[in-house]
């Protein structure tokens, strides 16, 4: 069955790549499935959504499209879903992003299956499904029993995850040639979005990276094997966008470390508490290869963590 991921990108002269991590981190775990053919289209978010864009994700015939939702591309996600289905009405569109959540009905074509909060396992069942009955569409989803899923015909009325699981789910390595092989368009990038955690330890009112109720990680054997990948594939700048690189202290040395031996010569741009720091890791910075270390220092004041919240 083949599959059509929707990479949404801007800003390239500042991070040159056309592939966001959410994207990836989702074909990465559906690619789990050897019947499933995925395939990863860039598009760029400051462009009209034109026929030849349209075209462009249709070739070969998807099944199934996945479309992201962010709240500066919802526009752009439903005129994608608006054109997908004047051509081809048997194409399942599936939505999924930070502004799924507050979807209007109206605003879609009715026929969408929306998933909120991390989707891999919840995209892989409905594609599995869909794999098995080719008949299954958004009436149907109630069928699947998955919690972060709704649609038109079974929407659900308290729009929100409450994470249990503190490990990421694990797919085929990120940076991996299968991986690779995935992306639509065969020019290679020297700059990556990489994570090693998913939300924050830390419960500020203001941020935006608070977007589980745990702290969510991923196996630093993992880790390792893909930052071993970024040295094969001769990725030059490295985004870790973790809101504190590791999650914690010691899981932050241990990453970076990592990098250290592995990928010396890679640039690194993460996020650091100052708090952190003590000797170790200030030894352990010394010899990174940094481009810019980013620290909030704005949550020392104890008031800040408070505004924002009701």
């Amino acid at each position: 069955m083949n599959i059509k991921l929707i990479s949404f990108y801007n800003r390239l002269n500042e991070y040159p790549s056309k592939y966001s991590l959410g994207t990836l981190r989702l074909a990465s775990y559906m690619g789990k499935n050897n019947h499933l053919n995925i395939k990863i289209v860039p598009i760029d978010s400051e462009e009209e959504i034109s026929e030849d864009t349209v075209k462009k994700i249709l070739k070969d015939s998807p099944e199934v499209v996945g479309i992201p939702n962010f709240m500066w591309t919802e526009r752009k996600a439903q005129e994608i879903s608006k054109q997908i289905k004047k051509a081809n009405p048997n194409v399942m569109r599936i939505v999924g992003g930070p502004s799924t959540a507050d979807v209007v009905f109206d605003d879609w074509q009715s026929d969408e299956i929306f998933v909120l909060g991390e989707g891999e396992e919840a995209l892989l069942k409905i594609c599995e499904e869909k794999l098995k009955n080719p008949t299954f569409n958004a009436n149907d989803i109630h069928k699947l029993q998955l919690g972060n899923v709704f649609s038109e015909a079974s929407d659900t009325s308290n729009r929100h995850v409450i994470y249990t699981n503190t490990n990421i789910p694990r797919g085929i390595p990120l940076f991996s040639e299968k991986m690779e092989q995935m992306k639509d368009e065969e020019e290679r990038e020297d700059f990556a979005w990489y994570e090693t955690t998913r939300g924050c330890a830390y419960n500020c009112g203001y941020c935006g990276h608070k977007t589980r109720n745990n702290l969510g990680y991923i196996h630093l054997e993992n880790v390792e094997e893909e930052i071993k990948n970024i040295k094969k594939e001769g990725i030059k700048r490295l985004f870790i966008v973790d809101p504190i690189i590791g999650g914690t202290k010691e899981n932050g040395k241990k990453v970076l470390r990592m990098c250290n031996e592995q990928i010396p010569d890679t640039k690194l741009i993460a996020y650091l508490r100052p708090e952190m720091l003590d000797d170790e890791y200030v030894d352990i910075l010394s010899k990174c290869n940094l481009e810019e270390m980013r620290f909030g220092i704005q949550t020392l004041n104890p008031q800040v963590p408070r505004m924002g919240k009701k």
